[in-house]
């Protein structure tokens, strides 16, 4: 994808990574599998998207990249105090 976005463009000044699916809470609970497919769609691969950006834009000497997230985790304490992000890198 970045890759195919350098031949066309002459470079990247910007990249806005908003992406993901909203998977099923109360089974990501009980079930880790389903927890961890949740994670390599909504937080890996942006992640690794994210990185290779930076990469070329390092190379670039420019950039901005900026994501986006509406994941919504609860941590596994007793508490099950809700925890959300959204980011932004710049």
């Amino acid at each position: 994808l970045i890759r195919e976005a350098e031949r066309h463009l002459e470079k990247i000044d910007l990249a806005l990574i908003a992406h993901g699916t909203l998977g099923d809470q109360r089974r990501g609970e009980v079930d880790f599998q389903v927890a961890l497919e949740s994670l390599r769609t909504n937080f890996l691969s942006a992640a690794s998207l994210a990185s290779e950006l930076a990469n070329v834009m390092a190379v670039q000497g420019q950039g901005t990249i900026a994501a986006i997230s509406s994941e919504s985790v609860e941590t596994m304490t007793d508490s099950k105090m809700p925890l959300s992000r959204a980011a932004a890198i710049v």
